[in-house]
């Protein structure tokens, strides 16, 4: 029989093996977190800049007469 691990010796070591296993999940879960909200706000920041940047190009073609009917 081919085993993927050596089992602990003892119960030290399985207790260290378990913690650092848990250790290692929980990091993982932070990363995980960290990136989903990074990607969330990014996407808000992104739509809110691209929604500022449309404001102001409307506001600027207003104030220099740059319309479509002519500037009248």
């Amino acid at each position: 029989m081919i085993e993927a691990e050596n089992s602990p010796a003892s119960i030290k070591q399985w207790y260290r093996r378990a913690t650092a296993l848990d250790r290692n999940w929980r990091e993982s879960r932070r990363e995980e977190k960290r990136l989903r909200e990074k990607k969330e706000t990014g996407a808000e920041t992104k739509l809110a800049t691209t929604l500022g940047v449309a404001k102001e190009t409307n506001a600027s073609a207003g104030d220099n007469g740059a319309c479509s009917n002519g500037g009248n």
